[in-house]
């Protein structure tokens, strides 16, 4: 966990010290051994990554979380960089290039030492994207603002940015003691959730915080869909007793594998079969079928003691969807099926869907009903618009970008 605040060269930043502090502070109720770095000159930052990465490189079922708050640039095509508090005072020109790159810390030099030490799985997140600090920044010079998309990762390698490729990260409002991103992230980090389902709720609460103006992003995979940062937590509720548990009967017309909140169980299900879940009452069940191409469907129901409850998916089309792909996410873009019950894909061919582009179901007369999914964050202009049959939108309760 590194924060970088009192920067000698140029104005100090306000929350990066705050946000790693209580960052390193909810791992380490999570139970992680915690390593926390506060203003860092580049000798130390490159011997805080060495210590770090040599500890991973100790046993192959390390998990490793990196945390960097501060000032971060991207520099032509020599990449991203990391900035020390004792960057010196050198303007931004191109004669200066190798000057710049001296004292800053590549975040490639991260990455190979993350590949090399062969851990299980490494999360690597980036609050870096505050405005080119640099004298004469924008005219020309060696570096732009903001981080650059990573698109070659190490396996099983997850990088988050707490903006979009090349814009600039908000540190924070007056009195705030912690960024958008980081207030959102410390929202979210204990949930039980596969990670692809945290990031997505990181990046709705990102959105909300800064009015839709800065949208997180990541780019990388971890083969196990079911990484959490919390893997200790449960998973679903426990069934205390007979008379505190429901059931949710599962009926589907497409043959899938069935998940639960959030969790593949490995239980396959035939079209036009059931299955029968037990689960504890006052609670809402998230019931997904993964279906023949590793795109995921979603339904939620709450669920009553002693009263079963009906999920029933329809026949599910991913093909049915064209898409816009963004990195590892993807809007919907056209909606071409003609089916009257239509849920919206969670993930298509292992990417989650984030958004629904404007006029995406356009004239989907036989629409009635459409599901809306947690990672849903932005709904275009007219996406539904001339559906003059449609009567009943649900969103997940997850979601918190948009409600019912």
């Amino acid at each position: 966990m590194i924060g970088n605040n009192a920067y000698r060269s140029f104005g100090a930043l306000t929350n990066p010290v705050n946000d790693a502090e209580d960052i390193a502070a909810a791992l380490a109720a999570l139970g992680y051994r915690v390593d926390l770095r506060r203003n860092l000159g580049i000798n130390d930052f490159d011997k805080a990554v060495s210590d770090y990465t040599a500890l991973l490189a100790g046993n192959p079922a390390n998990e490793g979380f990196f945390w960097y708050a501060g000032h971060g640039i991207q520099i032509g095509d020599a990449g991203n960089y990391l900035i020390p508090v004792d960057f010196p005072d050198v303007e931004d020109r191109p004669e200066n290039r190798s000057r710049i790159t001296r004292a800053a810390y590549a975040l490639s030099d991260l990455l190979d030492a993350l590949e090399e030490a062969r851990n299980r799985a490494n999360v690597v997140v980036l609050d870096a994207c505050r405005n080119n600090p640099l004298a004469g920044a924008g005219r020309g010079g060696a570096s732009s603002r903001g981080l650059s998309m990573v698109s070659n990762t190490p396996p099983d390698l997850i990088i988050m940015y707490s903006t979009a490729a090349g814009a600039a990260a908000d540190d924070g409002a007056a009195g705030k003691r912690n960024s958008p991103f980081a207030e959102a992230f410390l929202k979210h980090i204990a949930k039980p959730d596969p990670i692809a389902l945290v990031i997505a709720d990181i990046t709705g609460e990102t959105l909300s915080l800064t009015a839709n103006r800065q949208r997180p992003y990541q780019s990388g995979t971890i083969v196990n869909r079911n990484y959490s940062l919390n893997p200790a937590a449960a998973t679903r509720p426990a069934l205390s007793g007979q008379a505190d548990t429901g059931s949710v009967r599962v009926t589907t017309a497409t043959a899938g594998i069935i998940w639960l909140d959030g969790e593949d169980t490995g239980e396959e299900i035939k079209a036009g079969s059931r299955t029968t879940i037990r689960y504890a009452a006052g609670r809402t069940a998230h019931i997904g079928l993964e279906t023949a191409d590793g795109s995921l469907f979603v339904l939620e129901t709450p669920v009553e003691a002693g009263r079963p409850i009906t999920a029933a998916f329809p026949e599910l089309r991913p093909q049915d969807f064209q898409t816009t792909p963004s990195g590892n996410s993807l809007t919907i873009a056209r909606y071409t099926g003609k089916g009257a019950s239509v849920i919206i894909p969670a993930s298509i061919g292992g990417r989650n869907v984030t958004g629904i582009d404007g006029q995406a179901f356009y004239y989907c007369t036989s629409l009635t009903s459409v599901t809306i999914p947690s990672g849903v964050t932005s709904i275009g202009e007219g996406a539904f618009y001339v559906c003059s049959g449609l009567t009943s939108i649900s969103v997940s309760t997850a979601n918190r970008q948009y409600k019912d």
